[in-house]
């Protein structure tokens, strides 16, 4: 053997030890992979709902795309509230292609979760479902797969890690229709691509397990999307299955960390939470809450949130008391502690009862708590025009959207069985004009519009 020849061998012989580990690695993960994948993958759903929303003053029905996972043997499918939060029907693809009729179990626009419930009657195939882990178990860095229907096309799956298994996001993120979300939950940031139709698929750990629904990206920040956690889903799930709905305490307050103020005041060890607002008309309030206390403990049970990412779980605290629970809030003011106590209040949807008024041209909202809270008033008399059509009032903006009719022709409206009334009152005797009486920002307005009847002729009197 002469020179060369041994010392080809010695060097594939070195690039054999070296490389190999890497290589059982490499094919290591990509297994796992194709395990997690064929775990969740047959359980994964394309949806299909056709929802009522109400747009220019007209109620219309709207189709959407999306995805779901199945998650229980008896086919109840969790999604996102924006996928099918608002459905009066829809239908789900499953792995074999067989399209299955799903009705709406109920929604929770303040997590962005749906829960649909397929129709079974007619299948006779198999029904695969996938089971929900634990995200408190995730850690920086951890390989993901995100799977769903991104961009209408088929079921695909995109692998990535994640960033950040606790993110805070706005505070003020809201849904389509105005609805606030994200209050109740920090979310997962992956790098796991999550593009339009991918929402309500779930984030799936290489152990075969949902650990998250997948739900938002942020517009023009490439490989970063963003999953509700999957033991937040799990909670809700189990109300709407119980009760269909989610039904959370309430006492009025906003909250901040105290990092800021414990650097301050030059106190670390400081501890609690933050009261940074104090809602009008709250149980907080009425109980003399103020902004700038430090609330130290909820029925003997200490609080804290240094951090922003530890404000949900405060949240969640407090909202996981039965509605009507009395509270012993142990507050530090000014340096002195003290006992507060208070009755919680149910928090209520964000947007209310919506109807269509046609011949008006609108459509109006029941005022509900939380959208009175973010007008900042405290009267719950009248009905909040969610959308105008513009066509039957004198000028397009004597009317706009946000108003709150208080009166119809001088005939008072406090709630949005008053309205239904004096609407079919008018008719049927179908006046030419009607005066509104509307609010607007505190300020009274008044507003002719133009009824439009259904059964005049095209082009006729408006």
């Amino acid at each position: 053997m002469n020179k060369l020849e041994l010392r080809a061998i010695i060097l594939s012989l070195t690039l054999f030890f070296v490389w190999s580990p890497f290589a059982r690695a490499e094919n290591n993960l990509q297994d796992q992979i194709y395990q997690a994948r064929d775990k969740v993958f047959p359980a994964l759903v394309h949806v299909q709902p056709i929802s009522e929303v109400f747009q220019r003053g007209k109620k219309t029905k709207q189709t959407a795309v999306g995805s779901g996972v199945i998650v229980s043997q008896d086919g109840y499918v969790i999604t996102n509230y924006h996928v099918a939060g608002k459905a009066v029907n829809a239908l789900c693809t499953l792995e074999n292609k067989e399209r299955i009729p799903a009705t709406l179990v109920g929604g929770d626009p303040l997590t962005d979760l749906a829960v649909l419930k397929l129709d079974l009657t007619d299948y006779k195939g198999p029904l695969n479902w996938a089971e929900i882990g634990d995200s408190n178990a995730l850690v920086p860095g951890q390989f993901v797969l995100a799977m769903g229907s991104p961009l209408a096309l088929s079921r695909s799956v995109s692998q990535g890690i994640v960033g950040c298994p606790d993110r805070v996001l706005d505070s003020e993120l809201t849904l389509d229709d105005g609805e606030k979300t994200g209050h109740y939950n920090v979310w997962i940031q992956t790098t796991a691509a999550i593009n339009p139709g991918n929402s309500g698929g779930p984030l799936v750990s290489l152990d075969g397990k949902v650990i998250g629904i997948n739900t938002r990206t942020i517009m023009g920040a490439d490989g970063l999307g963003f999953a509700i956690p999957s033991n937040v889903v799990k909670e809700v799930y189990r109300q709407i299955i119980e009760n269909g709905s989610v039904q959370r305490s309430w006492i009025g307050v906003e909250l901040q960390p105290i990092e800021e103020l414990a650097m301050l005041v030059g106190n670390p060890e400081l501890n609690g939470v933050l009261v940074s607002n104090v809602e009008q008309g709250s149980p907080a309030k009425s109980a003399g809450i103020l902004p700038g206390d430090l609330i130290l403990s909820i029925n003997d049970q200490p609080v804290q949130a240094k951090f922003e990412e530890e404000i949900p779980a405060v949240l969640q605290t407090i909202s996981d008391f039965p509605i009507g629970s009395t509270l012993e809030l142990e507050i530090a003011r000014l340096g002195q502690t003290q006992e507060i106590s208070l009755v919680t209040k149910e928090m209520g949807k964000t947007t209310g009862e919506e109807k269509e008024f046609k011949d008006w041209g609108i459509s109006a909202q029941r005022l509900t708590l939380g959208r009175l809270l973010d007008l900042n008033r405290t009267s719950r008399e009248g009905v909040l025009v969610s959308s105008v059509s513009g066509v039957t009032t004198r000028e397009s903006t004597d009317l706009v959207k946000g108003d709150i009719i208080l009166a119809v022709n001088g005939q008072d409206v406090n709630d949005m069985e008053d309205l239904e009334k004096v609407y079919e009152k008018y008719d049927g005797e179908r006046p030419d004009r009607i005066v509104l009486k509307t609010e607007r920002n505190g300020t009274v307005h008044f507003t002719v519009i133009l009824p439009k009847y259904s059964d005049k002729e095209e082009g006729g009197e408006s």
